[in-house]
């Protein structure tokens, strides 16, 4: 594997992990500042024409950190077993 491949693969790890991390740590109560519920109508208010795709899976958004998790993880490792069977 060279350098810049890499480098891509601890990336990805990272990025999933630190998104999980603010995620959990803005995961409050139903009405509180940074609740799902307030995320939930900032996704449906996302404008179409500047977003389509958030706009177009906005009514399943946010997803619990509790399904998020474990799908996120397993495209992470599916992925990285696809580039080490690539070697």
């Amino acid at each position: 594997m060279n350098s810049e491949r890499a480098a891509q693969v601890k990336r990805g790890p990272l990025r999933e992990q630190v998104g999980f991390a603010i995620q959990l740590r803005g995961h409050h109560e139903a009405g509180q500042p940074g609740s799902d519920a307030q995320a939930s109508a900032v996704f449906r208010a996302a404008d179409p024409s500047l977003f389509p795709a958030t706009a177009a899976v906005a009514d399943w958004l946010p997803v619990p950190l509790e399904e998020e998790f474990p799908f996120g993880l397993e495209l992470v490792l599916d992925g990285l077993s696809r580039l080490r069977v690539g070697d």
